[in-house]
This record gives structure tokens, C-alpha cells and sequence, in this order.
């Protein structure tokens, strides 16, 4: 961290990176909107966009799993096989 600190330019496109991250895993958090709701005038416009992108993720997320659900379902047996090989019960 020292080193990436030296080199301001790296150091703020770092940050700057896991900032943005934080914001959208903060658009997924219904803690972090129920506190937004707490002060729905000030926030109104936060807390919509909060929603719309957590609707959007969850609609992403239900198209891929539809999409890969033989993938997911043939993951699930060779686990349940495997669990079974080495007596793990599921």
C-alpha cells in the first residue's frame, strides 16, 4: 500500500475504483436505503436510483441464473456427488 501511496496517480485511480464499487454495492443495500428513507425529502432522488439499479441487478441476476440454470443445477449434483464420495452429508 506504502508503495501505490508514492505514486499519487495510481493511488487515485485506486481509490477511485473502490469508491465507485462501494457506491453500487451501497444501490444494493437495503440497509443503507432503509437509512436513506429515514430523511425521504432529502433523499428522494438517492433513494430512486437506489431502487431502480437494485431492480436492475435482480433482474440481471435472475436472467443469468435462467439462462446457466442447467450449468447451475449440473454444478449442484457433481457437488452432491462429491459431499457423497467423501461422506459429507448435504
Amino acid at each position: 500500500m506504502d508503495e501505490i501511496k508514492k505514486d499519487n496517480d495510481k493511488y487515485e485511480r485506486l481509490k477511485e475504483r473502490i469508491s465507485n464499487k462501494i457506491k453500487y454495492i451501497h444501490y444494493c443495500d437495503t440497509d443503507y436505503i432503509e437509512d436513506l428513507e429515514e430523511f425521504p425529502l432529502d433523499n428522494k432522488e438517492q433513494i430512486h436510483r437506489c431502487k431502480d439499479f437494485r431492480d436492475l441487478v435482480y433482474d440481471e441476476i435472475k436472467t443469468l441464473l435462467h439462462d446457466n440454470k442447467n450449468k447451475v443445477l449440473d454444478t449442484h449434483k457433481q457437488i452432491k456427488q462429491i459431499k457423497t464420495k467423501i461422506n459429507i452429508k448435504a
